[in-house]
């Protein structure tokens, strides 16, 4: 089932909704609802008890031989390239509320592992524009988001490759899940938030 505004019509208004659901016969009693994000910030939060904050991550992460990376936070303190201090996010060591929470629609288990993503020094491109609070020195900005702890993964995977070129999606994702765990879990423990946890590089 999907609901869509027509497009003679307005968007939809701002404000609290209610989603009424009857069904003559319910067997399950499941429902699975999202927004799309059409490149505006929507800030849509579905409330409820009965509301379970699960199954956002989509495309391309959903694919099976992805490698599904969640973030967490490691710096909310910074200088700007003025000297003055600045604080983004509200405590380290903890996922980053942006991150998507699996599983999949399917069950399938989804993120795979965490990794660094928020906040994080990376290069300022030449052409692009950014609020100065972000720059830290020349070139060099603070940024968040998944994908800023991906790369961390696509670094390791690239180097595995270069150890064993022979390695498949599977392979790789068998040697990440062995090598990482949830922050006061057991290794090899699945959790839909973090995935297989924190990759350790150590002996990887």
């Amino acid at each position: 089932m999907a609901i869509d505004a027509q497009p003679t019509l307005s968007t939809v208004a701002t404000g609290v909704w209610r989603l009424r659901l009857k069904g003559k016969t319910i067997t399950n009693g499941k429902v699975d609802i999202w927004t799309i994000d059409n490149g505006e910030r929507l800030d849509v939060l579905f409330t409820g008890t009965s509301v379970s904050p699960t199954m956002k991550i989509g495309s391309p992460g959903a694919a099976a031989s992805a490698v599904t990376v969640a973030s967490y936070t490691t710096k909310i303190k910074w200088k700007d390239l003025a000297g003055d201090p600045l604080t983004g996010g509200t405590a380290v060591d903890v996922l980053s509320d942006f991150s998507s929470n699996g599983p999949l629609r399917t069950g399938a288990q989804k993120p795979d592992i965490t990794a660094p993503g928020s906040w994080l020094a990376s290069c300022l491109s030449a052409d692009s524009s950014v609020d100065p609070k972000f720059v830290v020195a020349p070139g060099i900005r603070m940024m968040q988001g998944t994908s800023m702890a991906t790369p961390f993964i696509t670094g390791l995977v690239a180097l595995l490759l270069q150890r064993k070129g022979t390695l498949d999606p599977a392979g790789v994702k068998a040697l990440l899940r062995t090598h990482s765990a949830v922050p006061g879990g057991p290794a090899g423990a699945f959790d839909p938030k973090w995935g297989f946890g924190l990759i350790n590089a150590t002996g990887l």
